[in-house]
């Protein structure tokens, strides 16, 4: 069983995984409509501002609200949908 907790930095004794990092992002809302990236290495990805700013990742689309931690695997291709708002973007490796 792997760690109930995975996008948030902490030291864990699960084993699931190793110590993890992260940044933050910030877009404004007048980036382009829409942003794409594929990144090497599994990702979670979380929105730690009130936005209405989606994510489609393997042709799903998902809201990035607070506290709703989005896994990307390595490789998979994702894309931002630009809202109204800034998108405070937390992007844990």
């Amino acid at each position: 069983m792997g760690c109930q907790n995975p996008g948030v930095q902490h030291k864990c004794t699960c084993g699931a995984h190793s110590y993890k990092t992260y940044e933050v992002r910030v877009f404004d809302n007048e980036s382009i409509s829409t942003l794409s990236f594929v990144e090497k290495g599994d990702r979670w990805v979380e929105g730690i501002n009130e936005n209405d700013w989606r994510i489609i990742i393997d042709d799903e689309v998902q809201t990035l609200e607070p506290k709703k931690i989005i896994q990307i695997p390595s490789g998979m291709p994702y894309t931002l949908l630009k809202g109204n708002s800034t998108l405070d973007l937390k992007i844990t490796k």
